[in-house]
């Protein structure tokens, strides 16, 4: 494909130009594509770690009140056995942030597991009232 400038004189090149250009066009948007491609390839990385950061800075909206309670008195327990003498990073910020960061996961499990917990409990029932 060569881009140089033709005079245009009929109507066929008119169409030969036409069909010219979108050909140039299509080239262009594969190649706009390919780097999209790559440059989303590059910034993989940066995005995982923006959305851990992302985690670990802001909790989870409160669902599953209960079971973020246990986890965050777990986290607490787990830290003050850890680290029973260190300084104001392990006492409390590390925990906050891990508090923070297992949030995002809680809801997940706790939906995930909540058919089974729901069978179990409906069999249990069941059992108390024979």
């Amino acid at each position: 494909m060569d881009n140089t400038i033709r005079a245009i004189t009929n109507h066929d090149d008119l169409k030969a130009e036409e069909a010219r250009l979108k050909e140039l066009l299509l080239v262009k948007r594969e190649k706009i594509r390919e780097d999209l491609q790559a440059l989303k390839e590059e910034v993989k990385p940066v995005i995982k770690v923006a959305k851990v950061i992302g985690k670990m800075i802001a909790p989870e909206e409160q669902k599953h009140v209960v079971a973020k309670v246990g986890t965050n008195m777990t986290i607490d327990w787990i830290a003050k056995k850890l680290f029973p003498k260190s300084g104001f990073l392990l006492q409390n910020l590390l925990p906050r942030l891990v508090k923070n960061y297992t949030s995002h996961y809680v809801d997940k499990a706790v939906d995930s597991a909540a058919p089974a917990l729901r069978k179990f409990g409906n069999k249990l029932t069941e059992t108390a009232r024979k």
